[in-house]
């Protein structure tokens, strides 16, 4: 919230202050009131945990990933789950899965070998709207399946203001706001694409596990990479079509790009070997079908921090390294034991700045999940949520439910609390588990109509190139299609997808 400057800060505080209070009042009001809430005790708590997690993330009353903490309090104090059933969350297999990914993103990150793809492809379009438009989504979708949809979008936001600069006034009033809806956009989008893009993907990824399924990096794309491709596709087509900016000619040239290109230089020997990290962890995310009968403790999360590991292992020339630099600085930047003029993949310095607080949060997620479970709540609420349907209805149900639902709240907060109630309500209604949970999934990443919805979307608002009234608009009709593609795709190929 912080990157919308129409919020005032005093707002902001007093919201926060509110919901301190109102968070803890609202579990007590839950669990103390009788009649308001017939159920026995541990789902009541767990229930009134839930209210009171939501309150807080909802008004930022204290820091998004402190709140997910609040079930190693609650649950053991209150006698529902203990403290060492609850723990395990917290280091839950997915954990480290996005662990070794994060930091494989950040060693991409430290590199440059992300801005160096994304200024090589863009250099590779033309000058007109079509091309820089399309352009962007699919270099911003491309780097978002990987790495954090906040770090591609403040990469690709400088980028496009650099083409923006350049253009003469009737051009920029057209396609500034439409660049900037690309990149928060698409950062969303390509997150669905792979199953390490998003939070969320690896939540459902941890509670199948629960469930006797084995979602890997591979047998995510069946369905990741349709709804992904076709979403970037209809929002590339309602741009050109829909808001008439086909065959329009942005530029004169591409000189800003160019310039960007030779500043690149030529590949550093830390890209060329960060690459093949890369390369070697997504093949062997891919075939481990074929290999993993012969190692067969070996999962996707063990590859992502064996790759981890091999960052902070490698060692290489550090090209960059000029004489100028003092020892102390040389010492920092490649690491104790490193020799002067070698530098790690990545150092631990480095990989400290990874967004450690999405793990806590993922942990939390789960630890929430497990107690919906363990306490019978999800078949309480699946029971009064369940609707007579078919199971396309179902299907539009709960991710209508959930898009809407994701405009307000964090997409790991609204995964967690949507996976357990859709697998009930699934079961309830006679449907398989899979298919509900999975339309939640997807749809819990795809928001589109506030600035608050989503770190890419507050960044690129933050831009001052859109208005809310815009972003409504857009969003709106992007949410549209995000419900139409998933239900869709979600009814026609679970069935043949073998998790």
């Amino acid at each position: 919230m912080g990157f919308i400057p129409s919020l005032s800060s005093r707002m902001s505080v007093d919201t926060s202050m509110l919901g301190l209070v109102l968070g803890p009042v609202v579990f007590l009001v839950i669990l103390l009131v009788e009649g308001m809430v017939m159920m026995d005790p541990a789902p009541r708590i767990v229930l009134a945990l839930v209210a009171w997690m939501v309150v807080w993330w909802i008004t930022n009353a204290i820091p998004l990933y402190a709140t997910a903490l609040l079930p190693l309090v609650v649950l053991p104090a209150s006698n529902v789950i203990q403290i060492s059933s609850i723990a395990t969350n917290y280091a839950d297999r997915t954990i480290f899965l996005l662990l070794g990914s994060l930091m494989l993103a950040r060693a991409i990150e430290v590199s440059g070998l992300h801005r160096r793809f994304a200024i090589r492809l863009l250099l590779m379009l033309g000058n007109d709207s079509k091309s820089i438009l399309g352009g962007f989504i699919l270099v911003t979708a491309l780097l978002s399946a990987f790495m954090s949809n906040t770090v591609v979008a403040a990469m690709m936001i400088p980028l496009a203001l650099s083409i923006i600069s350049v253009m003469d006034e009737e051009h920029r009033r057209r396609i500034a706001p439409a660049l900037m809806i690309v990149i928060a956009y698409s950062a969303s989008i390509g997150g669905v694409i792979t199953l390490v893009g998003t939070p969320p993907n690896l939540i459902f990824a941890s509670i199948a596990s629960d469930m006797g399924y084995d979602v890997t990096f591979l047998s995510w794309l069946p369905i990741g990479l349709p709804v992904g491709s076709i979403l970037l596709l209809l929002l590339w087509l309602y741009l050109l079509y829909v808001h008439r900016l086909r065959d329009v000619k942005v530029i004169e040239s591409r000189d800003v790009v160019i310039d960007e290109a030779n500043r690149l230089g030529r590949i550093s020997r830390r890209e060329k070997a960060v690459l093949a990290v890369f390369i070697a962890t997504i093949a062997a995310w891919m075939s481990r079908g074929a290999w993993g009968s012969y190692l067969p403790g070996v999962d996707d999360a063990v590859i992502a921090v064996s790759a981890a590991l091999l960052l902070f292992a490698i060692r290489v020339k550090d090209e960059d390294e000029s004489k100028e630099k003092d020892d102390a600085n040389i010492k920092g930047r490649v690491g104790v034991g490193v020799g002067r003029g070698e530098v790690r993949l990545l150092t631990w310095d480095e990989a400290s700045r990874i967004p450690w607080g999405v793990l806590v949060l993922i942990g939390g997620s789960l630890a929430l999940a497990n107690a919906f479970t363990a306490t019978g709540l999800d078949k309480i609420v699946a029971s009064a949520l369940a609707i007579e349907a078919s199971p396309s209805l179902m299907i539009l149900f709960i991710t209508t439910v959930t898009v809407f639902i994701t405009e307000l709240m964090s997409n790991t907060a609204v995964a967690t609390l949507m996976l357990p109630v859709v697998s009930s309500v699934a079961e309830h209604v006679g449907m398989e588990p899979l298919q509900l949970m999975l339309a939640a999934t997807l749809a819990a990443t795809l928001s589109f109509m506030l600035p608050v919805a989503t770190p890419p979307n507050a960044m690129a608002f933050a831009s001052g190139y859109l208005t809310v009234a815009y972003m409504v608009r857009m969003g709106f009709m992007m949410n549209l299609f995000s419900i139409s593609v998933i239900t869709a795709l979600v009814y026609i190929i679970t069935p043949y997808v073998r998790f």
